[in-house]
């Protein structure tokens, strides 16, 4: 598959503890990276004490995003921040194969 062009996506996760939650969130929205910057989720189902949240960032912007907001949150953080990179297998706006 060629993957010429293709941008990756970047999947960050990590643990916050609850106590720090809310001012881990103002960190987040000071970024200031807009409406189409980073997807921000947390894990369902949690034990109590600690979140799990998930950063996605797509685009060309990604890499200078995820950067930005590893040191923006880096005071709020248990733990590592672990990140995984994913290629589209198509375009974005290439047509999908429909099965007969």
């Amino acid at each position: 598959m060629n993957t010429a062009g293709l941008l990756p996506e970047l999947y960050v996760y990590y643990r916050v503890d609850a106590a720090q939650a809310e001012a881990a969130l103002r960190a987040f929205d000071q970024a200031g990276l807009g409406f189409n910057g980073p997807r921000l989720l947390r894990r369902e189902h949690e034990s109590p004490g600690q979140q799990t949240w998930m950063e996605i960032h797509c685009g060309a912007q990604a890499q200078e995003s995820e950067a930005k907001l590893a040191a923006l949150l880096a005071p709020y953080i248990s733990g590592a921040r672990h990140i995984e990179r994913f290629l589209p297998l198509r375009p974005a706006h290439s047509p999908q194969v429909k099965a007969p």
